[in-house]
């Protein structure tokens, strides 16, 4: 099994960062970019833009 997520047709996903405490946890297998604070940061920008889409959308105002 190992850390990898089924998805569908053959397809997989890997858990390789969680976001604990507003920061990015890397597990030993993550790949090294994932490690890397600039990466991380990108992914922040990211999640917020995520996270504001996510909040309009469950208010009503899409």
């Amino acid at each position: 099994m190992g850390n990898r997520i089924y998805l569908s047709k053959g397809i997989y996903a890997e858990i390789t960062l969680m976001y604990v405490y507003e920061q990015w946890k890397a597990f030993d297998h993550s790949y090294q970019n994932f490690k890397d604070k600039e990466y991380q940061n990108i992914l922040t920008e990211i999640r917020n833009l995520y996270l504001n889409k996510r909040k309009r959308w469950l208010s009503g105002k899409r």
